[in-house]
């Protein structure tokens, strides 16, 4: 119906997987011409203020590419950088996640994040982007300024691509356990028509999914990605709301 234009969107997951949900979007809508690569991302809505954007987070990719090369890490970048800027109206900050910062180590991963950059700058120069950044010279101002000085990116960043799938997920579900934050997605991104899809847990769908969603289809022409709702989203509202 998506397709087909008759419905805006959709939500999945209430007794599929994530990965059987995506499959079916990649299938029966695909990616606009110049994204080659759908993925994901997670909203984080952070107790500390101080972090990303008055506490809220873009976390990319965490539930759909396992292993992305060059090329797909930078899309993933050039999407959640959209996906920022629609929902939080906000411009991103994007910094490319690694477990080096500025060759503080040499390995072929962290060539891949710097690869992913090159190509990042190439296609969208106005970008606000940065890396190869640890978490903490990403997120935490100090740490920037000591481990990547005159980076206007470390410290200040409310877009966080992580290099694989491994890093993204555990990373996303380590904030949520230990810091208490609330977790919304996988939100799906790069799709050619807007789908709202996810692990959605029965018991949410009359409580959260009807607030979640209105606010995410009201910016619709503004963005090209899907939706879904995690627990914890309750609150997330509320910060989105305070936040703007």
């Amino acid at each position: 119906m998506v397709a087909a234009g008759d419905a805006d969107g959709s939500v999945g997951g209430a007794a599929h997987s994530t990965a059987e949900v995506a499959r079916a979007a990649l299938q029966c809508i695909g990616t606009p011409p110049k994204i080659r690569s759908a993925s994901s991302f997670f909203l984080m809505g952070m107790h500390n203020q101080e972090v990303g954007h008055h506490g809220l987070l873009l976390m990319a990719d965490c539930a759909v590419i396992v292993d992305p090369s060059a090329v797909e890490l930078a899309d993933i970048a050039l999407t959640t950088a959209e996906s920022t800027r629609a929902l939080l109206e906000v411009e991103p900050t994007v910094a490319m996640l690694s477990f080096s910062t500025k060759g503080s180590a040499t390995h072929k991963e962290v060539s891949k994040v710097v690869e992913a950059l090159r190509i990042i700058r190439a296609r969208a120069p106005e970008l606000h982007v940065d890396g190869e950044f640890q978490a903490d010279a990403a997120l935490l101002s100090h740490v920037g300024r000591s481990k990547a000085p005159g980076s206007t990116v470390a410290g200040q960043a409310n877009t966080l691509i992580f290099p694989n799938l491994a890093a993204g997920n555990i990373g996303y579900k380590l904030v949520e356990a230990l810091c208490g934050s609330a977790a919304m997605g996988p939100i799906f991104q790069g799709l050619a028509i807007s789908l709202m899809a996810g692990e959605v847990a029965s018991l949410l769908l009359s409580r959260m999914t009807v607030p979640i969603v209105y606010y995410m289809m009201r910016k619709r022409e503004h963005a090209q990605w899907a939706v879904a709702v995690a627990e914890g989203a309750a609150d997330l509202v509320g910060i989105l709301e305070a936040a703007k």
